[in-house]
């Protein structure tokens, strides 16, 4: 009995998750500690109450069986999205987002949790819908994925709502949806954020604005381009579809009508972005109708009518321009990592952290204090933790024999992966500036307990992995 109880338990995943969060708890000391001694000493205390529940609840899921929630992930699904309603009418309001529910100091924030019951419910929907028609399951997939997403973009909260999309396209790609679903909507979302930011690109951040860009940059020759794009997409799919055309003329559809879609949507993205409708249409520039005009030397006192997302998708191509405002955290970021050089300035001697330059130090950039202080080495030994929780993950996904437990376990390594290299980017400046925690590492009890249940789910679904039913 005492083997089979110990038994349940996958020791590379534990251990990774508890040398990660011992980390974390460490760094987040350190993040507290300034020249003037320890200031806010609770956070690191109650991340250490945090990770004992979450130690507690990894061996609570490990005991039981993770296939017995299926018949109630649909039930569990709907009581997400209830909660998610009441917590935009109803919940705090914290760093400008309604996500949070709690009583004083003391609060969860539902949507984190969220994600693992999303998980469980698309894998319910993900396995029994392998009978119906392909394009209507990976329909009614995005349905239900754009539910919760959509409620927590209200809050609003775009970087925990960006962690539901990879774990669909993850999970749907192992259900055995079409690539070519999955290509057309990852393209589409791509090619629109790129066309969308691309005006405002032009006109601040090279030195002198491409001339080839101004073809996004003026409205007149954005429309015309969407009309040829149109009349490509159409003449192929009529050539397709009445003359029995060779099958590169369904691929040539494929590419212009994704083109054609995203340049559409790029532009009510922009407006979105910018909060300038009044003016578009005007024989100017694209980027002169939505923002102010601003020469390159006056871009760190003038953005114009840019919003703070439009700034995070722009600053971090070149932060150096604007470090006083939008360009400050990945510029300090940076400096942090650097200043770390191979084997770290030692724990409690970072500059960066302890002198208040590096900002929400303790959440986000959590990272760039542990680069700082233990330098190259430090952080490449967390990136071996977390490469041997996804090659462990993997293998789990591998050698399962129940589709349910592979989907789960697919969802989930799609959540810790988007969460790992997108946080880990854009401290390094190679990617925006998302909000988004290190799980494990960052200060917070609901992205904590999320990944740490998760874990256990992962346990469970190894212990469990021979069971077809």
């Amino acid at each position: 009995m005492k083997s089979k109880f110990w038994n349940r338990f996958d020791y590379f995943i534990l251990l990774s998750v508890i040398a990660l969060t011992t980390l974390g708890i460490l760094f987040i000391y350190s993040a507290r500690f300034t020249s003037k001694g320890l200031i806010n000493p609770t956070q690191y205390i109650k991340q250490i109450i945090w990770a004992s529940v979450g130690v507690f609840f990894i061996f609570v899921i490990c005991l039981s069986d993770y296939k017995r929630i299926r018949r109630y992930s649909p039930y569990l699904f709907v009581f997400l999205l209830g909660v998610l309603v009441f917590t935009r009418l109803f919940g705090k309001r914290v760093n400008g987002a309604r996500s949070w529910l709690g009583i004083g100091s003391f609060g969860i924030q539902p949507s984190e949790f969220g994600k693992i019951l999303f998980i469980f419910f698309m894998a319910k929907f993900l396995e029994d819908s392998r009978n119906l028609p392909p394009f209507k399951r990976f329909v009614l997939g995005n349905i239900y994925m754009a539910m919760p997403m959509g409620l927590i973009l209200l809050q609003p909260d775009l970087g925990t709502a960006s962690v539901y999309f990879p774990i669909f396209l993850v999970m749907a790609f192992m259900a055995g949806v079409k690539i070519k679903y999955l290509f057309f909507e990852l393209s589409f979302l791509l090619l629109t954020i790129f066309f969308a930011v691309l005006p405002a690109y032009n006109q601040y951040i090279p030195a002198q604005p491409h001339v080839f860009l101004q073809v996004l940059s003026s409205f007149k020759l954005r429309v015309f381009l969407i009309l040829v794009t149109t009349a490509i997409t159409v003449i192929a799919a009529s050539v397709r579809i009445f003359f029995h055309g060779r099958k590169y003329f369904y691929w040539i559809t494929y590419a212009f009508l994704c083109i054609t879609g995203s340049l559409i949507l790029s532009m009510f993205m922009q407006f979105f972005l910018t909060g300038s409708m009044d003016q578009y249409g005007n024989d100017v520039s694209l980027a002169q109708a939505i923002l102010h005009p601003s020469k390159l030397l006056d871009f760190p006192t003038k953005w114009g009518n840019l919003s703070y997302q439009m700034k995070r998708l722009l600053i971090f191509m070149r932060p150096e321009i604007d470090i006083h405002d939008a360009g400050w955290n990945i510029y300090q970021s940076k400096i942090a990592i650097g200043s770390g050089s191979f084997w770290g300035r030692g724990f409690l001697q970072g500059t960066q952290s302890h002198n208040g330059w590096l900002p929400e130090q303790s959440t986000d950039f959590i990272f760039g204090i542990l680069a700082e202080e233990t330098g190259f080495i430090g952080g490449f030994g967390v990136i071996c933790l977390y490469m041997m929780l996804f090659m462990r993950t993997i293998y789990i996904i591998k050698i399962n024999q129940n589709e349910y437990g592979t989907l789960i376990a697919s969802g989930i390594l799609a959540m810790y992966a988007f969460h790992f290299f997108i946080n880990v980017g854009m401290l390094m400046g190679a990617m925006p500036i998302t909000g988004i925690p290190l799980l494990f590492l960052s200060y917070g009890g609901s992205s904590l307990l999320t990944a740490m249940i998760c874990a256990g789910i992962l346990m469970n679904i190894n212990y469990h992995k021979m069971e077809l039913h």
